[in-house]
C-alpha cells in the first residue's frame, strides 16, 4: 500500500516497516453495495492462506538481510513489521492488524552460512502479532 520504510536505531538495530493488505477484496461502494456472507468467508480463506506466505516471506528477507548488513553489529537485531489493512465489515478472526517478526542479525547470519535446518531457523525468529 506504500513504500517499505527502513531505519537503523544503535544499539537496537535495524528495523523496516511497510503497509499491505493480504487479498485485494472489493469495497463497499455504489457499484457494490453490499457483502455476502460468502464474501466474507472467501476474503478471510485468502487473507488467513497470504498470512503463512507472508510469514515465510519476512523471515526469508531477515535471513538475507542479516547477511547483507555485515557492517551492523552482530548482537543487534533486524525487525521486520508489516501493518496490515483491513475493511470494517471483514471477518478478521485470528488476523493481526499487526504482525512484527525479528530475530538476532548474527545468530541468523550464522545458521544460514552453515545451512542450518529448518527447524533450527525458525528457532532463532521472534514473532508479534496484534
Amino acid at each position: 500500500l506504500g513504500d517499505a520504510r527502513g531505519t537503523y536505531l544503535p544499539g537496537y538495530g535495524a528495523v523496516v516497516t511497510f503497509e499491505l493488505t493480504l487479498a485485494n477484496l472489493t469495497p463497499i461502494s455504489p457499484f457494490h453495495a453490499t457483502v455476502t456472507p460468502a464474501e466474507r468467508r472467501s476474503g478471510h480463506d485468502r487473507k488467513a492462506k497470504n498470512l503463512i506466505a507472508l510469514k515465510a516471506a519476512m523471515r526469508e528477507m531477515i535471513a538475507r538481510a542479516a547477511t547483507t548488513l555485515s557492517v551492523m553489529p552482530g548482537g543487534e537485531q533486524i525487525t521486520f513489521e508489516a501493518f496490515l489493512f483491513n475493511f470494517s465489515w471483514e471477518d478478521r478472526t485470528g488476523l493481526p492488524d499487526r504482525l512484527t517478526i525479528s530475530a538476532n542479525r548474527q545468530k541468523v547470519a550464522d545458521a544460514a552460512a552453515r545451512h542450518a535446518s529448518a527447524a533450527e531457523m525458525a528457532s532463532l525468529f521472534e514473532e508479534r502479532s496484534e
